[in-house]
């Protein structure tokens, strides 16, 4: 980016910062006070906004993802390491690393169980990326696992985060209806 660019991107930044602060201090959200609160797993679609947009008209907040939890502890920052030692791509490596989802099995299900206790989410939505193996291969045991172990409802939604031909808007939209009931129900 030119100067000029990164300069204009800085100002965008700062004005939605201060709007942000600005409706946080008015009490404005995306959904009402007191929404249930989802942690969602995986990423949201790339491609497509309806899905996160069905999630607000039920009045559904996800106030975090998983890929903003950080093992083993599960913290919102990246452990601490000695980057005096290190060169730049092992400090990347490590940040990538000590992101849940891209943790073995094990450590992932310990890291999201210590988030799940951390931050109380009434719910668990998993958009499964069902044409990647290695993030749609073990949801069904991440789902169990969570269930029984914090006794909060799990919602696997089947889908595709880049193409939008893989899923129906449509099914996802009753998927997500019948989940908001169970949500609200428990609150």
């Amino acid at each position: 980016l030119g100067k000029e660019a990164l300069k204009n991107a800085t100002n965008a930044a700062q004005n939605l910062l201060y709007e942000l602060k600005q409706r946080v201090k008015q009490g404005k959200g995306v959904v009402k006070k007191g929404a249930p609160r989802l942690m969602m797993i995986e990423a949201p679609s790339f491609s497509d906004p309806n899905i996160t947009a069905e999630v607000e008209k039920l009045n559904l907040a996800i106030p975090f993802f998983n890929f903003f939890v950080f093992a083993p502890e599960a913290e919102l920052n990246p452990p601490r390491i000695d980057s005096k030692s290190l060169n730049s791509n092992k400090i990347i490596a490590h940040n990538i690393l000590s992101v849940g989802m891209t943790n073995c099995l094990p450590l992932r299900l310990k890291t999201l169980v210590k988030a799940c206790k951390k931050f109380k989410p009434d719910g668990i939505l998993i958009n499964m990326h069902s044409t990647c193996r290695p993030h749609s291969g073990d949801i069904q045991i991440v789902k169990e696992i969570i269930e029984k172990e914090i006794r909060i409802p799990v919602l696997i939604l089947e889908g595709e985060i880049f193409d939008p031909r893989y899923y129906s808007i449509k099914k996802f939209k009753s998927e997500l209806e019948v989940f908001a009931e169970i949500l609200k129900e428990r609150n």
